[in-house]
Order: structure tokens, then C-alpha cells, then sequence
């Protein structure tokens, strides 16, 4: 993404690609059937923070696609993750996610409570074609 298109996550779940199964009973033998492997599958990207900036432009596209009823079509984007060091100083990249054709599924605020004194969360839940690992800062020197 192009600094622009920057939006920080508290918490992301759904990075993991998984093989789908198919059940073989061969025939004759009936004690056990064969596991075999389909195709590669990414689940839902789900990326929660607080309350984005209505203008970001992440939050923009997603409201495009999210409420426009598709009177226009939805244009899926490569998203990039990057995993930060935590420090305020340096901000190293640790490692590098890629989903390829990602569009918003969802995007969820926490249920609000006026006697409860926590922070407003919203959940991202993004759809991809493909998950693509990138290198870990150590493999990057």
C-alpha cells in the first residue's frame, strides 16, 4: 500500500491459508476412506482497532463497496499487512503479509454501552483470493 493508504491495526486473525480435504472410501474397503487434498483456500482477514478516521482512505473504499448496493462493481485491492516492532522510535517491519483480490465482507463497530467505559472497536473482515507470505525482517538482510 502507498503511505496513504496506511491504516494501523490493533489485532489481526485469519492469516492462515488451509488446504481443503475430500473423503475417498475405495471401494471394497470399508474400515477407512483416503484423505485427500483440494485445493488452497485463505480464510476471512479480520483486522480490528479503534474507531478509524472517516476520510482515511481505507475506510472510504470500504464504505464504497460496503453501502453501494452494487450500483457500481467491486474492484478488489492487493492489501499488505505488516507486522511492526512495537516501538514508537524505529517502526522495523517484522514481517510481510500479501492478499491478493481482497475485498470488505464486513465491517463491524463493538456494541456500545453508555455506562461502560471502554474503547470503541471496529472489525475489518476482508475476503482474498490468496495469501501470500512475504519474507521475515531476518530473511530480508
Amino acid at each position: 500500500m502507498a503511505v496513504a493508504d496506511e491504516a494501523l491495526f490493533q489485532e489481526a486473525s485469519g492469516i492462515m491459508p488451509e488446504i481443503g480435504i475430500e473423503n475417498f472410501r475405495e471401494g471394497g474397503e470399508n474400515r477407512f476412506h483416503h484423505r485427500l487434498p483440494t485445493a488452497t483456500k485463505s480464510l476471512p482477514l479480520k483486522l480490528s482497532r479503534g474507531i478509524m478516521a472517516a476520510d482515511a482512505p481505507l475506510a472510504r473504499w470500504c464504505r464504497d463497496v460496503l453501502m453501494s448496493n452494487f450500483a457500481q462493481p467491486v474492484e478488489p485491492r492487493d492489501l499488505r499487512l505488516q507486522l511492526l516492532d512495537g516501538s514508537a522510535a524505529s517502526e522495523i517491519i517484522l514481517k510481510t503479509w500479501t492478499f491478493s483480490r481482497a475485498w470488505p465482507l464486513r465491517w463491524e463497530v463493538c456494541g456500545l454501552t453508555s455506562t461502560d467505559g471502554r474503547v470503541i472497536v471496529e472489525t475489518l473482515e476482508m475476503s482474498c483470493d490468496e495469501l501470500l507470505p512475504g519474507k521475515t525482517a531476518s530473511e530480508a538482510r
